[in-house]
């Protein structure tokens, strides 16, 4: 398992560890999604916990957080419908930037080209695009197990750019997956009964179930390798089969290595419920 991933299940952990408020319950929400938070907060009512009162993004140091899809248009670059953070007034001038050096970041292959550093721009690019998420607090550490004997950072977003270096680069990646189309089920289907012929059930949502039931990490399905199963009982998934340049950027945390912030953090939970 990636370090990143083991770092998300042991940072929950942690905060469950210490985290003991009566009515609320820490629950894992992120994965591999990166436009979804880590960390829900959520409230109890009669009916269950379902009020997310904030979340929490787990950041393993260093680690990628967030990016921008732009394209080359007319020889300018442009921001991309393909972007999932569409509503971050960051964006324009970081588009800007580019197109005030192309001779520089005009031709962008797999490998990255670093961003000239404008540490206050994308420390508001990346606050904003928490922001949008519900994110208040960012909990870091440079390892990934035994927080309990190494360090946990807790840090107010709104104190990123005094905890965080945060860097940008361009380069082309694919674009990533999404959910299959309702017209392309039939065509995955007959992909899943080659590898699958003991028997499965598939909605008209792509959600499917083997049977006789079992866990699968990641199963291809056809020579193209443009679908994909994550796991039993999981959504099939569409791979992209775009290239466009992205804006990626990173943090690395440069604060001191010991464990604080959780009073904060204690203290925003109990003012929001």
């Amino acid at each position: 398992m990636e370090r990143w991933r083991l770092f998300e299940i042991n940072a929950l952990e942690y905060l469950k560890s210490k985290i003991k408020i009566p009515g609320i319950e820490l629950v894992g929400t992120g994965g591999s999604d990166s436009t979804s938070p880590d960390i829900g907060v959520m409230s109890k009512n009669e009916f269950g916990f379902n009020k997310n009162l904030f979340s929490i993004e787990s950041k393993f140091s260093p680690s990628q957080c967030g990016q921008i899809v732009v394209i080359l248009k007319n020889g300018k670059y442009v921001f991309s419908d393909l972007s999932k953070d569409k509503d971050n007034p960051y964006t324009e001038k970081i588009v800007d930037k580019l197109n005030l050096n192309l001779k520089r970041y005009g031709d962008p292959g797999s490998t990255a080209i670093e961003i000239d550093n404008d540490a206050e721009l994308f420390r508001n690019w990346v606050c904003r695009h928490y922001e949008n998420m519900g994110v208040r607090f960012i909990l870091t550490s440079k390892y990934y197990e035994n927080l309990e004997k190494k360090f946990v950072k807790i840090v107010p977003l709104k104190e990123m750019g005094a905890n965080f270096e945060i860097t940008a680069v361009l380069r082309r990646k694919k674009s990533g997956s999404q959910k299959i189309p309702p017209r392309e089920i039939p065509y995955a289907k007959k992909l899943l009964e080659k590898i699958f012929p003991q028997g499965f059930s598939i909605d008209f949502e792509g959600r499917v179930i083997i049977n006789p039931p079992f866990f699968v990490n990641k199963v291809y399905l056809g020579d193209e390798k443009r679908y994909y199963l994550p796991k039993n009982g999981a959504i099939i998934r569409k791979l992209s089969t775009t290239n466009n340049p992205n804006v990626v950027f990173s943090t690395r945390y440069i604060g001191k290595e010991e464990s604080s912030g959780l009073d904060l953090l204690i203290e925003e939970i109990k003012k929001s419920l």
